[in-house]
C-alpha cells in the first residue's frame, strides 16, 4: 500500500532556487604606485606557484611574477607584459 503522508524525496543535485549561495567575492590587488612601477630599479621575475591571471593582459596565466611589485605578468617569447607593465 501507498502511504498518503510519506515525504517527497527528490532526487539529483539541488537547483539554484532552493539553495541560495553567497557571491564570490575576489580580494583585490592593489597596483604599485606609479613611482615604484617605473622606476627601473629590482623589477625582477620570479617563478611563482600556482599559476595566476597576468594582471596586465588579464587573458592568459602565467607564472612569473614581479619581486618588487609582487604582480603576476606574462613573460615569453610571444607576449612580454612584463616590460610592458613596468614601460606603459
Amino acid at each position: 500500500m501507498l502511504q498518503q503522508n510519506a515525504p517527497l524525496r527528490r532526487r539529483g543535485r539541488p537547483s539554484d532556487a532552493e539553495v541560495e549561495q553567497p557571491p564570490r567575492k575576489r580580494p583585490v590587488v592593489p597596483r604599485p604606485i606609479d613611482d615604484v612601477r617605473f622606476d627601473g630599479f629590482s623589477h625582477w621575475p620570479e617563478h611563482i606557484e600556482p599559476k595566476q591571471r597576468c594582471r596586465n593582459c588579464i587573458k592568459s596565466y602565467t607564472r612569473i611574477s614581479c619581486m618588487k611589485c609582487n604582480m603576476p605578468l606574462c613573460l615569453s617569447k610571444e607576449k612580454n607584459c612584463f616590460i610592458k607593465f613596468h614601460n606603459q
